[in-house]
């Protein structure tokens, strides 16, 4: 938080959090693209995965930590989110 004040100042740390999203979304996204769809064939044996590594559980948690985020702005006080968003 204190990173995203000192860059983009008050008035924009929200959107710093925005840009922060989207690019490791992208990395993320990437590595759910590989996993699913390899560039090479392997035979690799089918082995148990714990679902809380994947890359999909990240990007779902991340999505959800955004979507608490805008929801508890909109609810805050009004007059610091009210020029920007």
């Amino acid at each position: 938080m204190r990173f995203f004040l000192f860059v983009f100042g008050e008035g924009f740390w929200f959107g710093g959090y925005c840009i922060l999203y989207v690019l490791v979304g992208a990395l993320i996204s990437d590595l759910i693209i590989d996993r699913h769809f390899p560039r090479t064939r392997s035979h690799e044996k089918v082995h148990t995965v714990n679902a809380l590594k994947t890359p999909e559980f990240m990007l779902a948690l991340m999505t959800l930590e955004m979507a608490v985020m805008i929801v508890g702005l909109y609810f805050s006080d009004t007059s610091l989110t009210s020029d920007y968003i």
